[in-house]
């Protein structure tokens, strides 16, 4: 079963705005209201976005998640913004 559209909306609009920052779980409840980002980027990659993950340390010494946006990008360079093409993969 897939999220509220609202959520799910505002999450990728965070992920486009902190493109080259990412987002973490934390981040995404104090700007969100939701803990549950593993499981909107889940989503949003069933839907065709590409997301990356990187494990970092935070200043307590733990260890969490950072997810960034890949946008596609056409041959020049310039992002196709919802554009999704076959063969890209989440």
């Amino acid at each position: 079963m897939h999220p509220p559209h609202s959520q799910k909306s505002r999450i990728l609009d965070l992920l486009r705005q902190r493109a080259s920052l990412g987002l973490t779980a934390l981040e995404s409840l104090e700007q969100v209201g939701t803990m549950r980002l593993a499981a909107y980027v889940k989503f949003l990659k069933d839907d065709g976005h590409t997301i990356d993950t990187e494990i970092i340390r935070v200043p307590s010494g733990k260890r969490v998640a950072r997810y960034r946006l890949r946008e596609p990008t056409a041959d020049d360079g310039t992002a196709l913004g919802d554009v999704l093409t076959d063969g890209i993969t989440a």
